[in-house]
C-alpha cells in the first residue's frame, strides 16, 4: 500500500535537515524538502526524524496519513514554530535501509 499525495516532488526547493529548518538556516514561509522517517504520529502531525537523529515536526496536508516507521519525502513551507506545513509528499516506505 502506497501512501502519498504527489509523486511530483519539486526539485526547485531547498533540502534540508531537521536542524536546518529549526535553527532558523531557512526563512520562515520558505518552501523546503525534508526526507525522515516518523517516529510518531499525533492528530493533524507527525514527528520525523532525520538522517542525524534530529526530530522535526510536520503537519500533515490534506488526506495525507502518515504512519510510524515509514520514511517520507515532504515538501513543504517553514512555519513561524520552526516546523513544516505540507504541501506534498512522497512515501518512500519503511524498507529504506539504513536511515
Amino acid at each position: 500500500k502506497r501512501e502519498y499525495v504527489s509523486e511530483e516532488i519539486d526539485m526547485n526547493s531547498r533540502r534540508v535537515s531537521a536542524q536546518e529548518a529549526k535553527t532558523g538556516a531557512v526563512g520562515v514561509g520558505q518552501q523546503v524538502t525534508f526526507v525522515g522517517r516518523v517516529a510518531s504520529v499525533n492528530e493533524g502531525s507527525a514527528v520525523f526524524e532525520d538522517a542525524n537523529k534530529e526530530t522535526l515536526k510536520v503537519w500533515a496536508g490534506l488526506g495525507t496519513n502518515y504512519t510510524a516507521g515509514t520514511v517520507f519525502e515532504v515538501v513543504g513551507a517553514v512555519m513561524e514554530d520552526r516546523s513544516i506545513k505540507e504541501s506534498r509528499c512522497i512515501s518512500f516506505g519503511e524498507d529504506f535501509g539504513e536511515f
